[in-house]
Protein backbone atom coordinates (compact mmCIF):
# COMPACT_ATOMS: atom_id res chain seq x y z
CA UNK A 1 0.00 0.00 0.00
CA UNK A 2 1.04 3.62 -0.37
CA UNK A 3 2.95 5.21 2.47
CA UNK A 4 1.99 8.88 2.17
CA UNK A 5 3.10 11.40 4.77
CA UNK A 6 1.62 14.90 4.62
CA UNK A 7 1.95 18.09 6.60
CA UNK A 8 -1.41 19.53 5.56
CA UNK A 9 -4.91 18.20 6.07
CA UNK A 10 -4.67 15.52 3.38
CA UNK A 11 -5.74 11.99 4.27
CA UNK A 12 -3.27 9.26 3.23
CA UNK A 13 -4.74 6.84 0.71
CA UNK A 14 -4.24 3.10 0.50
CA UNK A 15 -6.29 2.60 -2.68
CA UNK A 16 -4.30 1.43 -5.70
CA UNK A 17 -5.94 0.34 -8.95
CA UNK A 18 -2.76 -0.75 -10.71
CA UNK A 19 0.96 -0.41 -10.21
CA UNK A 20 3.22 -1.00 -7.24
CA UNK A 21 3.96 1.88 -4.89
CA UNK A 22 4.86 0.09 -1.65
CA UNK A 23 8.51 1.18 -1.75
CA UNK A 24 7.79 4.89 -1.92
CA UNK A 25 7.13 7.56 0.69
CA UNK A 26 5.56 10.87 -0.28
CA UNK A 27 5.56 14.13 1.68
CA UNK A 28 3.43 17.11 0.66
CA UNK A 29 4.44 20.46 2.19
CA UNK A 30 3.66 24.12 1.66
CA UNK A 31 6.73 25.76 0.14
CA UNK A 32 5.19 29.23 0.25
CA UNK A 33 1.85 30.94 -0.13
CA UNK A 34 1.49 29.81 -3.75
CA UNK A 35 3.39 26.52 -4.01
CA UNK A 36 3.28 22.98 -2.72
CA UNK A 37 6.30 20.70 -2.81
CA UNK A 38 5.73 17.00 -3.41
CA UNK A 39 8.75 14.94 -2.32
CA UNK A 40 8.89 11.26 -3.28
CA UNK A 41 11.47 9.09 -1.51
CA UNK A 42 12.98 5.82 -2.70
CA UNK A 43 14.84 4.00 0.12
CA UNK A 44 18.62 3.55 -0.08
CA UNK A 45 18.38 -0.26 -0.28
CA UNK A 46 16.36 0.04 -3.51
CA UNK A 47 18.72 2.65 -4.95
CA UNK A 48 21.70 0.40 -4.26
CA UNK A 49 20.06 -2.49 -6.14
CA UNK A 50 19.36 -0.27 -9.15
CA UNK A 51 22.85 1.21 -8.96
CA UNK A 52 24.58 -2.18 -8.83
CA UNK A 53 22.37 -3.56 -11.61
CA UNK A 54 23.04 -0.54 -13.82
CA UNK A 55 26.78 -0.91 -13.21
CA UNK A 56 26.73 -4.64 -14.00
CA UNK A 57 24.85 -4.04 -17.27
CA UNK A 58 27.56 -1.58 -18.30
CA UNK A 59 30.36 -3.92 -17.18
CA UNK A 60 30.19 -5.97 -20.38
CA UNK A 61 30.36 -2.88 -22.60
CA UNK A 62 33.28 -0.94 -21.11
CA UNK A 63 36.75 -1.01 -22.61
CA UNK A 64 39.39 -0.61 -19.83
CA UNK A 65 43.11 -0.47 -20.58
CA UNK A 66 44.86 -3.67 -19.47
CA UNK A 67 41.64 -5.44 -18.51
CA UNK A 68 39.39 -7.77 -20.48
CA UNK A 69 35.62 -7.47 -20.25
CA UNK A 70 35.46 -10.76 -18.36
CA UNK A 71 37.94 -9.63 -15.70
CA UNK A 72 36.66 -6.07 -15.26
CA UNK A 73 35.49 -5.82 -11.62
CA UNK A 74 32.16 -4.17 -10.78
CA UNK A 75 34.00 -1.93 -8.30
CA UNK A 76 35.95 -0.44 -11.20
CA UNK A 77 32.74 0.48 -13.01
CA UNK A 78 31.19 2.05 -9.90
CA UNK A 79 34.34 3.98 -9.03
CA UNK A 80 34.97 5.37 -12.52
CA UNK A 81 31.42 5.78 -13.83
CA UNK A 82 29.53 6.92 -10.72
CA UNK A 83 28.58 10.31 -12.18
CA UNK A 84 27.30 8.79 -15.43
CA UNK A 85 25.40 6.04 -13.60
CA UNK A 86 23.87 8.57 -11.21
CA UNK A 87 22.56 10.78 -14.02
CA UNK A 88 21.33 7.69 -15.85
CA UNK A 89 19.40 6.43 -12.82
CA UNK A 90 17.85 9.85 -12.16
CA UNK A 91 16.21 9.79 -15.57
CA UNK A 92 15.51 6.05 -15.57
CA UNK A 93 13.67 6.04 -12.22
CA UNK A 94 11.76 9.21 -13.10
CA UNK A 95 10.27 7.56 -16.19
CA UNK A 96 10.09 3.99 -14.90
CA UNK A 97 8.21 4.68 -11.67
CA UNK A 98 8.29 8.22 -10.23
CA UNK A 99 5.90 9.84 -12.74
CA UNK A 100 3.34 7.11 -12.09
CA UNK A 101 3.76 7.53 -8.32
CA UNK A 102 3.51 11.32 -8.47
CA UNK A 103 0.27 11.35 -10.48
CA UNK A 104 -1.13 8.62 -8.23
CA UNK A 105 -0.45 10.82 -5.20
CA UNK A 106 -2.17 13.82 -6.80
CA UNK A 107 -5.27 11.82 -7.63
CA UNK A 108 -5.53 9.87 -4.40
CA UNK A 109 -4.95 12.96 -2.24
CA UNK A 110 -7.41 14.99 -4.37
CA UNK A 111 -4.85 17.76 -4.35
CA UNK A 112 -6.31 21.10 -5.43
CA UNK A 113 -3.65 22.11 -7.92
CA UNK A 114 -3.33 24.78 -10.58
CA UNK A 115 -1.57 23.04 -13.46
CA UNK A 116 0.77 20.11 -13.84
CA UNK A 117 3.62 19.36 -11.42
CA UNK A 118 7.10 20.60 -12.33
CA UNK A 119 10.24 18.68 -11.43
CA UNK A 120 12.39 20.92 -9.21
CA UNK A 121 15.39 18.70 -8.50
CA UNK A 122 16.57 15.14 -7.82
CA UNK A 123 18.81 13.98 -4.97
CA UNK A 124 20.35 10.59 -5.73
CA UNK A 125 23.60 9.05 -4.50
CA UNK A 126 24.59 5.45 -3.84
CA UNK A 127 24.02 4.39 -0.23
CA UNK A 128 21.37 7.06 0.44
CA UNK A 129 17.64 7.55 -0.01
CA UNK A 130 16.74 9.18 -3.32
CA UNK A 131 14.43 12.21 -3.33
CA UNK A 132 12.44 13.57 -6.25
CA UNK A 133 11.05 17.06 -5.57
CA UNK A 134 8.14 18.48 -7.58
CA UNK A 135 6.56 21.93 -7.32
CA UNK A 136 2.89 22.50 -7.95
CA UNK A 137 0.89 25.71 -7.81
CA UNK A 138 -1.67 25.86 -5.04
CA UNK A 139 -5.28 26.30 -6.03
CA UNK A 140 -7.84 27.96 -3.81
CA UNK A 141 -10.65 25.45 -3.28
CA UNK A 142 -13.93 26.08 -5.09
CA UNK A 143 -17.04 26.16 -2.93
CA UNK A 144 -19.50 24.09 -4.94
CA UNK A 145 -23.21 24.79 -5.08
CA UNK A 146 -26.14 22.46 -5.76
CA UNK A 147 -25.21 22.49 -9.41
CA UNK A 148 -27.60 19.73 -10.53
CA UNK A 149 -30.46 22.22 -10.14
CA UNK A 150 -28.91 24.92 -12.34
CA UNK A 151 -31.20 25.89 -15.25
CA UNK A 152 -29.83 24.33 -18.42
CA UNK A 153 -31.12 24.51 -21.96
CA UNK A 154 -29.79 21.65 -24.07
CA UNK A 155 -28.61 22.77 -27.52
CA UNK A 156 -30.90 21.04 -29.99
CA UNK A 157 -30.01 18.93 -33.00
CA UNK A 158 -30.89 19.75 -36.59
CA UNK A 159 -33.87 17.68 -37.71
CA UNK A 160 -32.60 16.62 -41.11
CA UNK A 161 -33.25 12.98 -41.99
CA UNK A 162 -29.82 12.81 -43.60
CA UNK A 163 -28.27 13.24 -40.14
CA UNK A 164 -30.10 10.15 -38.92
CA UNK A 165 -28.87 8.21 -41.93
CA UNK A 166 -25.27 9.29 -41.30
CA UNK A 167 -25.51 8.11 -37.68
CA UNK A 168 -27.12 4.83 -38.73
CA UNK A 169 -24.44 4.24 -41.38
CA UNK A 170 -21.67 4.93 -38.90
CA UNK A 171 -23.10 2.45 -36.39
CA UNK A 172 -23.75 -0.17 -39.09
CA UNK A 173 -20.22 0.11 -40.47
CA UNK A 174 -18.63 -0.36 -37.06
CA UNK A 175 -20.89 -3.32 -36.23
CA UNK A 176 -19.92 -4.94 -39.53
CA UNK A 177 -16.23 -4.33 -38.79
CA UNK A 178 -16.67 -5.99 -35.41
CA UNK A 179 -18.25 -9.03 -37.06
CA UNK A 180 -15.34 -9.33 -39.50
CA UNK A 181 -12.61 -8.92 -36.88
CA UNK A 182 -10.88 -12.12 -35.82
CA UNK A 183 -7.90 -10.56 -34.01
CA UNK A 184 -9.55 -9.12 -30.87
CA UNK A 185 -6.81 -10.47 -28.60
CA UNK A 186 -3.88 -10.12 -31.02
CA UNK A 187 -2.00 -6.82 -31.25
CA UNK A 188 -2.39 -5.10 -34.62
CA UNK A 189 -1.44 -1.76 -36.15
CA UNK A 190 -3.12 1.26 -34.46
CA UNK A 191 -4.19 -0.72 -31.39
CA UNK A 192 -3.69 0.73 -27.93
CA UNK A 193 -2.13 -1.72 -25.48
CA UNK A 194 -1.73 -1.73 -21.72
CA UNK A 195 1.27 -3.55 -20.27
CA UNK A 196 3.01 -4.24 -16.96
CA UNK A 197 6.80 -4.06 -16.80
CA UNK A 198 9.25 -5.21 -14.14
CA UNK A 199 13.06 -5.22 -13.99
CA UNK A 200 14.49 -8.75 -13.70
CA UNK A 201 17.75 -10.61 -14.05
CA UNK A 202 18.37 -12.54 -17.26
CA UNK A 203 16.59 -15.59 -15.82
CA UNK A 204 13.43 -13.55 -15.18
CA UNK A 205 13.72 -13.24 -11.39
CA UNK A 206 12.43 -9.91 -10.11
CA UNK A 207 15.29 -7.80 -8.75
CA UNK A 208 12.89 -6.04 -6.34
CA UNK A 209 9.63 -7.51 -5.06
CA UNK A 210 6.42 -5.57 -5.80
CA UNK A 211 8.11 -3.35 -8.35
CA UNK A 212 5.82 -3.64 -11.37
CA UNK A 213 4.66 -0.52 -13.19
CA UNK A 214 2.00 0.02 -15.80
CA UNK A 215 1.98 1.87 -19.14
CA UNK A 216 -0.07 2.35 -22.30
CA UNK A 217 1.41 2.29 -25.79
CA UNK A 218 0.02 2.84 -29.29
CA UNK A 219 1.06 0.55 -32.14
CA UNK A 220 1.35 2.75 -35.24
CA UNK A 221 2.48 2.31 -38.82
CA UNK A 222 4.78 5.32 -38.67
CA UNK A 223 7.69 5.22 -41.08
CA UNK A 224 10.29 5.73 -38.36
CA UNK A 225 11.78 2.56 -36.95
CA UNK A 226 10.20 1.76 -33.58
CA UNK A 227 11.61 -1.27 -31.72
CA UNK A 228 8.67 -1.32 -29.30
CA UNK A 229 6.15 -1.56 -32.13
CA UNK A 230 8.06 -4.48 -33.57
CA UNK A 231 8.26 -6.10 -30.13
CA UNK A 232 4.52 -5.97 -29.42
CA UNK A 233 3.04 -6.44 -32.89
CA UNK A 234 1.41 -9.87 -33.19
CA UNK A 235 1.57 -10.74 -29.51
CA UNK A 236 -1.53 -11.75 -27.56
CA UNK A 237 -3.47 -10.37 -24.61
CA UNK A 238 -2.13 -11.74 -21.28
CA UNK A 239 1.08 -12.91 -22.97
CA UNK A 240 4.21 -12.55 -20.80
CA UNK A 241 7.81 -12.49 -21.96
CA UNK A 242 11.33 -11.31 -21.10
CA UNK A 243 12.89 -8.56 -23.18
CA UNK A 244 15.89 -6.24 -23.28
CA UNK A 245 14.30 -4.38 -26.21
CA UNK A 246 16.18 -1.27 -27.32
CA UNK A 247 12.93 0.71 -27.31
CA UNK A 248 12.56 0.30 -23.55
CA UNK A 249 16.20 1.22 -22.93
CA UNK A 250 15.94 4.38 -25.05
CA UNK A 251 12.60 5.45 -23.57
CA UNK A 252 13.65 5.13 -19.94
CA UNK A 253 16.94 6.96 -20.46
CA UNK A 254 18.85 8.62 -23.27
CA UNK A 255 21.95 9.25 -21.15
CA UNK A 256 23.49 5.78 -21.29
CA UNK A 257 22.81 2.76 -23.45
CA UNK A 258 20.85 0.60 -21.00
CA UNK A 259 20.95 -3.18 -20.93
CA UNK A 260 18.23 -4.06 -18.42
CA UNK A 261 16.13 -7.19 -18.79
CA UNK A 262 12.40 -6.62 -18.33
CA UNK A 263 9.51 -8.94 -17.63
CA UNK A 264 6.57 -7.69 -19.70
CA UNK A 265 2.91 -8.74 -19.48
CA UNK A 266 0.27 -7.51 -21.92
CA UNK A 267 -2.64 -6.58 -19.68
CA UNK A 268 -5.15 -5.37 -22.26
CA UNK A 269 -5.67 -4.50 -25.92
CA UNK A 270 -8.04 -1.84 -27.27
CA UNK A 271 -8.43 -2.92 -30.94
CA UNK A 272 -8.51 -0.17 -33.55
CA UNK A 273 -10.38 -2.36 -36.05
CA UNK A 274 -13.82 -1.36 -34.76
CA UNK A 275 -15.49 1.03 -32.33
CA UNK A 276 -16.81 -1.03 -29.42
CA UNK A 277 -20.32 0.24 -28.72
CA UNK A 278 -20.52 -1.63 -25.43
CA UNK A 279 -17.57 0.47 -24.19
CA UNK A 280 -19.20 3.53 -25.77
CA UNK A 281 -22.44 2.89 -23.87
CA UNK A 282 -20.51 2.40 -20.65
CA UNK A 283 -18.61 5.65 -21.11
CA UNK A 284 -21.78 7.70 -21.62
CA UNK A 285 -24.10 5.74 -19.29
CA UNK A 286 -26.24 4.63 -22.22
CA UNK A 287 -28.50 1.58 -21.93
CA UNK A 288 -30.42 1.33 -25.22
CA UNK A 289 -29.57 1.39 -28.92
CA UNK A 290 -31.99 4.28 -29.32
CA UNK A 291 -29.94 6.37 -26.91
CA UNK A 292 -26.77 5.22 -28.68
CA UNK A 293 -28.20 6.53 -31.95
CA UNK A 294 -29.06 9.88 -30.32
CA UNK A 295 -25.56 10.20 -28.91
CA UNK A 296 -23.91 9.50 -32.27
CA UNK A 297 -26.19 12.09 -33.92
CA UNK A 298 -24.56 14.73 -31.70
CA UNK A 299 -21.41 14.61 -33.84
CA UNK A 300 -23.26 14.79 -37.17
CA UNK A 301 -25.67 17.63 -36.33
CA UNK A 302 -24.03 21.02 -36.93
CA UNK A 303 -25.24 24.55 -36.32
CA UNK A 304 -23.00 27.50 -37.20
CA UNK A 305 -20.08 25.10 -37.81
CA UNK A 306 -20.32 23.70 -34.28
CA UNK A 307 -21.57 20.16 -33.61
CA UNK A 308 -24.38 19.55 -31.17
CA UNK A 309 -21.93 17.69 -28.95
CA UNK A 310 -19.48 20.59 -28.82
CA UNK A 311 -22.35 23.03 -28.16
CA UNK A 312 -23.56 20.88 -25.24
CA UNK A 313 -20.05 20.73 -23.76
CA UNK A 314 -19.46 24.46 -24.09
CA UNK A 315 -22.83 25.32 -22.59
CA UNK A 316 -22.27 22.90 -19.71
CA UNK A 317 -18.91 24.40 -18.83
CA UNK A 318 -20.24 27.93 -19.28
CA UNK A 319 -23.12 27.29 -16.86
CA UNK A 320 -20.94 25.58 -14.27
CA UNK A 321 -17.98 27.97 -14.33
CA UNK A 322 -20.07 31.15 -14.47
CA UNK A 323 -22.04 30.17 -11.36
CA UNK A 324 -19.00 29.35 -9.24
CA UNK A 325 -16.66 32.10 -8.19
CA UNK A 326 -12.98 31.14 -8.37
CA UNK A 327 -9.62 32.60 -9.36
CA UNK A 328 -7.21 30.95 -11.77
CA UNK A 329 -3.54 31.78 -11.06
CA UNK A 330 -1.77 33.76 -13.79
CA UNK A 331 1.01 31.15 -13.92
CA UNK A 332 -1.47 28.49 -15.06
CA UNK A 333 -2.86 30.78 -17.78
CA UNK A 334 0.64 31.61 -19.04
CA UNK A 335 1.58 27.94 -19.25
CA UNK A 336 -1.66 27.27 -21.09
CA UNK A 337 -0.86 30.04 -23.56
CA UNK A 338 2.59 28.55 -24.14
CA UNK A 339 1.05 25.15 -24.88
CA UNK A 340 -1.48 26.66 -27.31
CA UNK A 341 1.31 28.47 -29.14
CA UNK A 342 3.31 25.23 -29.44
CA UNK A 343 0.32 23.55 -31.08
CA UNK A 344 -0.45 26.45 -33.42
CA UNK A 345 3.17 26.73 -34.59
CA UNK A 346 2.87 23.21 -36.02
CA UNK A 347 0.02 24.40 -38.25
CA UNK A 348 1.15 25.22 -41.82
CA UNK A 349 -1.03 28.38 -41.69
CA UNK A 350 0.62 29.70 -38.52
CA UNK A 351 2.11 32.77 -40.23
CA UNK A 352 -1.29 33.63 -41.69
CA UNK A 353 -2.94 33.42 -38.27
CA UNK A 354 -0.18 35.45 -36.65
CA UNK A 355 -0.74 38.38 -39.02
CA UNK A 356 -4.34 38.79 -37.87
CA UNK A 357 -4.65 41.97 -35.83
CA UNK A 358 -6.53 40.24 -32.99
CA UNK A 359 -4.21 37.20 -32.91
CA UNK A 360 -2.66 37.88 -29.48
CA UNK A 361 -6.00 38.82 -27.96
CA UNK A 362 -7.61 35.63 -29.28
CA UNK A 363 -4.79 33.47 -27.89
CA UNK A 364 -5.03 35.18 -24.50
CA UNK A 365 -8.78 34.66 -24.40
CA UNK A 366 -8.47 30.98 -25.38
CA UNK A 367 -5.71 30.35 -22.81
CA UNK A 368 -7.78 31.95 -20.06
CA UNK A 369 -10.89 29.96 -20.96
CA UNK A 370 -9.09 26.62 -21.21
CA UNK A 371 -7.13 27.17 -17.99
CA UNK A 372 -10.35 28.08 -16.22
CA UNK A 373 -12.13 24.96 -17.51
CA UNK A 374 -9.29 22.62 -16.51
CA UNK A 375 -8.94 24.29 -13.12
CA UNK A 376 -12.67 23.84 -12.51
CA UNK A 377 -13.16 20.31 -13.86
CA UNK A 378 -10.44 18.73 -11.72
CA UNK A 379 -11.82 20.17 -8.48
CA UNK A 380 -15.33 19.30 -9.67
CA UNK A 381 -14.22 15.67 -10.24
CA UNK A 382 -12.77 15.43 -6.73
CA UNK A 383 -15.84 17.06 -5.20
CA UNK A 384 -18.14 14.61 -7.00
CA UNK A 385 -16.03 11.61 -6.02
CA UNK A 386 -15.30 10.63 -9.64
CA UNK A 387 -13.33 7.37 -9.53
CA UNK A 388 -11.41 6.00 -12.50
CA UNK A 389 -10.95 2.31 -13.24
CA UNK A 390 -9.17 0.33 -15.93
CA UNK A 391 -12.56 -0.10 -17.63
CA UNK A 392 -12.89 3.70 -17.83
CA UNK A 393 -9.48 3.93 -19.48
CA UNK A 394 -10.32 1.26 -22.06
CA UNK A 395 -13.54 3.14 -22.92
CA UNK A 396 -11.54 6.38 -23.12
CA UNK A 397 -9.11 4.87 -25.66
CA UNK A 398 -12.07 3.42 -27.56
CA UNK A 399 -13.10 6.99 -28.43
CA UNK A 400 -9.71 7.66 -30.06
CA UNK A 401 -10.24 5.11 -32.85
CA UNK A 402 -11.99 7.44 -35.30
CA UNK A 403 -10.98 11.04 -35.89
CA UNK A 404 -14.50 12.41 -35.75
CA UNK A 405 -15.56 10.88 -32.46
CA UNK A 406 -12.14 11.62 -30.96
CA UNK A 407 -12.36 15.31 -31.82
CA UNK A 408 -16.00 15.64 -30.74
CA UNK A 409 -16.30 13.34 -27.71
CA UNK A 410 -12.92 14.05 -26.09
CA UNK A 411 -12.78 17.69 -25.02
CA UNK A 412 -9.69 18.02 -22.84
CA UNK A 413 -6.06 17.43 -23.76
CA UNK A 414 -4.87 13.88 -24.29
CA UNK A 415 -1.36 13.21 -22.92
CA UNK A 416 1.11 13.14 -25.79
CA UNK A 417 2.16 9.66 -26.87
CA UNK A 418 5.00 10.91 -29.07
CA UNK A 419 8.55 12.03 -28.39
CA UNK A 420 10.67 13.35 -31.26
CA UNK A 421 8.03 12.09 -33.66
CA UNK A 422 8.07 8.54 -32.30
CA UNK A 423 5.45 6.72 -30.22
CA UNK A 424 6.53 6.14 -26.60
CA UNK A 425 4.83 4.56 -23.57
CA UNK A 426 2.54 6.75 -21.42
CA UNK A 427 2.47 6.26 -17.63
CA UNK A 428 -0.96 4.90 -16.73
CA UNK A 429 -1.47 7.29 -13.80
CA UNK A 430 -1.09 10.25 -16.15
CA UNK A 431 -3.85 8.74 -18.31
CA UNK A 432 -6.07 8.30 -15.24
CA UNK A 433 -5.99 12.05 -14.64
CA UNK A 434 -6.85 12.85 -18.27
CA UNK A 435 -9.67 10.29 -18.24
CA UNK A 436 -10.99 11.71 -14.96
CA UNK A 437 -11.53 15.11 -16.60
CA UNK A 438 -13.64 13.59 -19.37
CA UNK A 439 -15.62 11.43 -16.97
CA UNK A 440 -16.34 14.44 -14.74
CA UNK A 441 -17.51 16.43 -17.77
CA UNK A 442 -19.84 13.63 -18.91
CA UNK A 443 -21.10 13.29 -15.32
CA UNK A 444 -22.11 16.96 -15.38
CA UNK A 445 -23.73 16.69 -18.83
CA UNK A 446 -25.63 13.57 -17.78
CA UNK A 447 -27.26 15.29 -14.80
CA UNK A 448 -27.84 18.70 -16.38
CA UNK A 449 -29.53 17.22 -19.47
CA UNK A 450 -31.46 14.52 -17.61
CA UNK A 451 -35.19 15.05 -17.86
Amino acid sequence: MSNLTTTDSFIPSTSIERGSFSHFTCTITEKNATLYTISITIPACIIDIFFTTAASTQQQHIQASGLSKDSLPISYVIQNYTMHLTEYLKEFLLKYCIINVMYHVLRMQKLSAAGDPRLENIELTIGHNALYHFNINKADPIHFQEWKYFPFKTPQRKNYKDIDRQAENFITQEVELLAKTTTHDIICINDWICFDITITDQAGTHLIADNTHNFWFRITDEELENPLRDLFLGKKKHESFLSSNRGFQEYFSAILEGHYTFSVTIVDIVPHAYVCFEQFKYHFKIKTNKDLHKKIIEVFSYRHDISQRRAIVEETLKVLTSRHGFFVPDAMILRRKKKIMEIIRENPDFNVYKKQKDFEQSIDHLAHRQAREIFFIEQFAYNEGIAITHQDLAAYFNLMKRKRIKEEFLYFDIPSSKHSGQEVPIPTEEMYLACMREKALNHAIYHLTKK
